[in-house]
């Protein structure tokens, strides 16, 4: 068999079985983005998303890692809070 002539690659790995999620269009996209700048409600939605069974799974895995980072933000930020708490009473202490 020469080089030319092997055997055809399979060109995906789909089964028929699996479900394929649309893309979203970035009019899709623009909308998430808007209602992530809107206070609380961004909150809201990502928790609607990350929850949501019949939703887009790109948008689903996009609301889950967002909660994991907002959820990483405020145990930094915390920490942060607490220490400069600290400094500020170490220093009314020594007043």
């Amino acid at each position: 068999m020469d080089y030319y002539e092997s055997s055809p690659l399979p060109v995906s790995n789909v089964q028929e079985d699996d479900i394929i999620a649309p893309a979203m269009r970035i009019s899709d996209w623009l909308v998430v983005l808007i209602l992530l700048t809107i206070p609380l409600v961004n909150l809201i939605m990502l928790i609607i998303w990350s929850t949501d069974k019949s939703g887009n799974p790109n948008r689903k895995s996009f609301a889950q890692a967002a909660l994991i980072f907002v959820a990483a933000l405020l145990v930094i930020s915390g920490f942060w809070l607490g220490r400069i708490a600290g400094w500020i009473f170490q220093l009314m202490n020594f007043i």
